[in-house]
């Protein structure tokens, strides 16, 4: 009798027939490996010195054993740790506090990554994810805690040490730009709705006439992707992908994705009606490789200059 499942590389339980790694994925790691290996140990130099080489280097993949610690490197954490007292988180994680935060966090902690054995029900997993976040939300008390921060600081564990994945997640929200989708009212969220309408109707105009007409919004999946940085919508080996970018160029690249997943079915979408398209939307990942998609993503000219554009719309259509 079949497995009913089988954990892949990254702790998740997929069906047996899921793409296995063939032989060329390891050969092509190992060889990505040994570059790596190469521009760490000159790190400061590549980054300042080299920077559109390190650049295609990251669009290309970091190689799994290398992630964290070279996330931690263009995060910065060595200085975000410096901004603060020696033993700054153990002392956020070792308070005793039950308030709603803590409340709504334990609610949600049984959500993340359900099928990870890494965070099976109790287990060391859900203890560590509960700390961290507890830890930021004492931290940042304006925000507490919101609904999609344990889907990154989750994914953050698979790559580095406890401490580290808060210090991963302030960095998120403060050097990326983050906190403004989860502060109270959302603001970054109505930003983006206005930002993604804006795009859909420049890149995929035929697609944007046809939600009008059916009467839903192409940015309606702003909150479940965008917000969670698309962990909990792509493929694991995409998500990854596209966090390599984020953490080294910044969340332009959350709005090519945005556009990319529409543009590779417009034809199909434009046909269907509002549940259909739901539902279609739901699968739409499920065919994503993730070198064709960074590959894809980059064929999409959007400038720095264009989301300022759209920001000042936004700001000039509320008032500002």
């Amino acid at each position: 009798m079949s497995a009913e499942f089988v954990i892949d590389r990254y702790g998740f339980r997929s069906a047996p027939q899921a793409r296995p790694r063939r032989p060329s994925d390891i050969i092509r790691e190992n060889a990505r490996m040994e570059k790596w290996q190469e521009m760490l140990q000159r790190w400061d130099y590549n980054v300042l010195r080299r920077s559109e080489w390190v650049r295609r280097r990251i669009r290309k993949g970091i190689p799994d054993s290398f992630r964290g610690r070279v996330w931690a490197e263009l995060a910065n954490l060595k200085q975000l740790k410096e901004e603060h007292d020696a033993g700054y988180y153990r002392s956020l994680a070792e308070t005793v506090i039950e308030n709603k935060a803590t409340r709504d966090i334990q609610l949600d902690i049984n959500r993340t990554f359900p099928d990870n054995i890494l965070f099976s029900n109790e287990g060391i997993g859900q203890q560590t994810l509960f700390r961290i976040l507890k830890a930021y939300a004492l931290h940042d008390p304006e925000i507490g805690y919101c609904q999609g921060m344990g889907f990154l600081t989750g994914l953050f564990l698979f790559y580095m040490p406890e401490e580290d994945a808060f210090w991963m997640l302030i960095a998120v929200m403060k050097k990326y730009e983050m906190r403004e989708f989860y502060m109270p009212g959302m603001p970054g969220v109505y930003k983006a709705f206005y930002k993604v309408n804006a795009l859909i109707k420049q890149y995929l105009p035929a697609l944007f006439r046809h939600f009008e007409e059916i009467g839903i919004s192409p940015s309606m999946f702003v909150p479940s992707w965008i917000m969670t940085l698309y962990i909990n919508y792509l493929p694991t080996e995409v998500a990854l992908r596209v966090l390599d970018v984020f953490f080294n160029e910044g969340p332009k690249i959350l709005y090519r994705i945005y556009i990319l997943i529409f543009k590779e079915v417009k034809d199909e979408l434009v046909e269907l009606a509002a549940d259909k398209i739901f539902n279609r939307v739901k699968t739409i990942p499920d065919s994503f490789d993730p070198d064709e998609t960074i590959k894809k993503v980059f064929k999409i000219s959007l400038g720095r200059a264009r989301l300022i554009d759209i920001d000042k719309e936004y700001e000039s259509s509320r008032g500002n």
